[in-house]
């Protein structure tokens, strides 16, 4: 008797378990992406970071003394 109701439902059950399979599979691909996009922005954002770094000393190199301690002087309290 088990075997006939089973029987009649199998294909159903089946296609149920694939479809939670599939929806299992678009959403760990889904936290995947979700993390390279994350990882990605990040290194971005740090390679951005770095190149105003070197900006900045190469502006500073480039000033003399004076000019830095003027300009320095803006951001110190008297």
């Amino acid at each position: 008797m088990l075997s006939a109701i089973l029987g009649d439902f199998l294909p159903y059950i089946i296609s149920a378990l694939v479809g939670i399979g599939a929806l299992i599979g678009v959403y760990a691909g889904g936290r995947k992406a979700g993390a390279d996009k994350s990882k990605r922005k990040a290194a971005d954002k740090r390679a951005d970071d770095l190149q105003t770094t070197k900006e900045v000393r190469d502006e500073v190199d480039r000033t003399d003394g004076d000019a830095v301690a003027g300009e320095l002087h803006e951001w110190t309290r008297d």
